[in-house]
C-alpha cells in the first residue's frame, strides 16, 4: 500500500496535489462496493481514498481500505476475509501499527470511510463502518509524527491480477468525498485520472466529490 515502493501496483487512480504550503486535515467518503465480483484467481485488490505526506521522509499514506481477496494465502497472511472486506491502514511508518481489524462486507454495500488528521494535532484517525449492514466500526488511531498531508488519491491497487477478468468490471464508487484543510477550509480538488490501459480500466471523474474506479471494461475512463 506504500506509494513510493508500490506505485507500479496502483493501476487506476485519481489524484490531487495541494498548492505548496497547504496541508490537508480530513478526507471522508461513502464507498459503494461493486455489484459483482471479479473472477477469483489469486489476486488481491485494494480500493481506497488516501492522503500522503509527499516531500517528507519517510513518505507514508493513511487509507480506509476495502479489499477483494481472491488469494487464500494472502487472506491468511493478513487475516482478511475471503472475498470482500475492509480495514483501516497507516502505511507504513516504523514503530507504528500498520492496519486495523478486518471486517467482512458484501456486494453493493455502502461504506462510511474517514481520515481525520486535523482535529487533534498529535493523532490521525482512520476508520470505516458498513452503513448498509449497520455493522461495527473498525478504526485505527496513530501518531501523526508531524506529517504534512499534501496529496490525496482515490485508488485501485492490485497484486497478482495477471489477467483482465481478475479486475472489477463493475465500478467501485468513491462518493460524497470531502477534503478539508487544517484550518477547516473546504478543499475542492481538481482530480487527475491515471488509467489502466492494458485492461481498459481507469477512473470516471463524475465531479469533485465522486469518482468511479473500474479495473477493466470501463466505458469512458480517463
Amino acid at each position: 500500500l506504500f506509494w513510493i515502493f508500490f506505485i507500479q501496483t496502483w493501476v487506476d487512480y485519481a489524484f490531487y496535489t495541494l498548492p505548496t504550503g497547504e496541508d490537508m486535515g480530513n478526507f471522508t467518503s461513502i464507498y459503494n462496493v461493486p455489484s459483482a465480483s471479479p473472477e477469483a484467481k489469486g489476486q488481491l485488490l485494494y480500493f481506497f481514498i488516501g492522503i500522503q505526506n509527499n516531500g517528507q521522509n519517510p513518505v507514508t499514506i493513511t487509507q480506509p481500505v476495502v479489499n477483494y481477496c481472491g488469494n487464500s494465502q494472502d487472506c491468511d497472511t493478513f487475516n482478511f476475509t475471503q472475498g470482500w472486506s475492509m480495514e483501516p491502514w497507516n502505511c507504513c511508518p516504523n514503530g507504528q501499527t500498520w492496519y486495523g481489524d478486518n471486517l467482512p462486507v458484501a456486494l453493493k454495500d455502502n461504506i462510511n470511510a474517514y481520515i481525520y488528521a486535523g482535529q487533534v494535532e498529535t493523532t490521525v484517525v482512520i476508520g470505516m463502518n458498513d452503513i448498509t449492514s449497520n455493522g461495527p466500526v473498525t478504526q485505527l488511531t496513530v501518531n501523526d509524527t508531524t506529517r504534512k498531508w499534501n496529496w490525496a488519491a482515490a485508488t485501485l491497487e492490485e497484486y497478482d491480477a495477471i489477467e483482465c477478468p481478475y479486475y472489477n468490471a463493475q465500478p467501485f464508487n468513491c462518493t460524497e468525498m470531502k477534503l478539508m484543510a487544517l484550518d477547516g477550509t473546504v478543499i475542492t480538488p481538481k482530480w487527475t485520472g491515471f488509467p489502466n490501459e492494458k485492461c481498459q480500466g481507469g477512473v470516471i471523474i463524475n465531479d469533485p466529490a465522486d469518482v468511479s474506479i473500474y479495473g477493466t471494461g470501463c466505458p469512458s475512463c480517463v
